[in-house]
């Protein structure tokens, strides 16, 4: 990527001098207002060598319809906080509505079980959530993000931009012969506030296309951490909406690691069928239900049991896992067995009786 050339000389594109920031976000706005209902497919692969060899690392699927979204994901891996890559199947199923968030991690869609999740068997090792609704104009998923539409992982760029701290006016620049605005401001949802450089292009209908990321971690000896995620390939579906298709990560201190997200554009401002965007959780699972305070175990689409006190949940608990370990506590089978012979003993005894007296 060349350097940016700071280019404050450049009229804007209304011909009537430099834009305000509203008017610029006002602009952006209207481009994220276009996408009305979304279902997409990314992959997200891994290059070692900077860039000529690739790995799949995960793929996901992401709903959108209105404010409504579901959003599911595999894995076969993950990055430790070491930084070490540890190879591991991983799952997770999330739902967006207003008023409610749900979530499922860790399990298995493909997966066939003999019985039902419970505390027997650690609920297959799977957690699920209810939420209450997110902040209004907040991303709700990872995909806003990965694909480029949201400034960060928390905001789009309009909301982020107004709340953000040491935001300055933005500025017209060229990168690489093309014009482009570029915001830049400090996210305060961190403790160690990052600092991002959001780009947006004038030609693609004020979509973003760059973003710059500056991090200290926290320690005199820390060394500063620098990302630039950059959209390599758009697709228009629509005359003037540019969706990103491919979209590259990276950071500037190691040039050989590079990771890319692959998007699929299946669907476009098409209707989604509201059954695809409802989570339900697995009859037996538990629940942590954060709207209300309470845990449940899941019936048939609704909590089955509601436990608003976290010692009688524990105490349940122990009565499956005491139940389950008796059914499968073989000297528990063999005194059972044992019965069986003085049972039908007693039978056989009583039926001779009754024939006597009825004799």
């Amino acid at each position: 990527m060349c350097p940016l050339v700071i280019a404050g000389l450049f009229l804007a594109a209304s011909g009537s001098g430099d834009p305000t920031a509203e008017s610029l976000l006002a602009r952006h706005q209207a481009y994220l207002d276009r996408i009305h209902a979304l279902e997409v497919r990314i992959e997200s692969w891994n290059s070692r060598d900077g860039g000529r060899t690739w790995s799949r690392l995960e793929e996901c699927e992401w709903l959108k319809s209105g404010s409504r979204e579901r959003y599911r994901q595999a894995t076969k891996g993950y990055v430790d906080l070491g930084g070490t890559y540890r190879e591991r199947a991983t799952w997770s199923d999330a739902a967006y509505q207003p008023g409610e968030t749900r979530e499922l991690h860790g399990w298995d869609p493909g997966a066939v079980f003999r019985d039902e999740p419970s505390a027997a068997n650690r609920y297959h090792g799977a957690s699920a959530v209810i939420a209450g609704t997110i902040t209004a104009d907040s991303v709700s998923s990872g995909p806003p993000f990965l694909m480029m539409l949201s400034a960060t992982m928390f905001s789009y760029l309009p909301q982020f931009y107004r709340t953000a701290a040491r935001a300055e006016a933005p500025r017209l620049v060229e990168v690489e012969g093309a014009r482009l605005w570029a915001f830049q401001a400090e996210d305060a949802h961190y403790p160690h506030p990052p600092r991002f450089t959001i780009y947006i292009d004038p030609a693609r209908s004020y979509a973003i296309v760059r973003r710059e990321v500056e991090f200290t971690p926290p320690g005199a000896a820390s060394v500063p951490i620098r990302a630039v995620h950059e959209v390599v390939e758009f697709a228009e579906p629509e005359p003037g909406l540019f969706l990103p298709t491919r979209v590259r990560m990276k950071e500037l201190s190691k040039p050989d690691e590079v990771s890319e997200y692959r998007i699929r554009l299946v669907s476009v401002n098409r209707p989604i069928d509201e059954a695809r965007l409802r989570l339900d959780f697995p009859p037996g699972m538990k629940v942590q239900d954060l709207k209300e305070g309470s845990m449940h175990i899941w019936g048939d689409g609704a909590p089955r049991l509601t436990f608003r006190d976290e010692a009688q949940l524990r105490a349940y608990e122990a009565s499956i896992v005491t139940r389950s370990r008796s059914r499968s506590n073989p000297a528990a089978w063999l005194a059972a067995l044992a019965v069986v012979p003085l049972l039908l003993l007693l039978w056989y005894v009583r039926r001779r009786w009754i024939a006597r007296m009825v004799a």
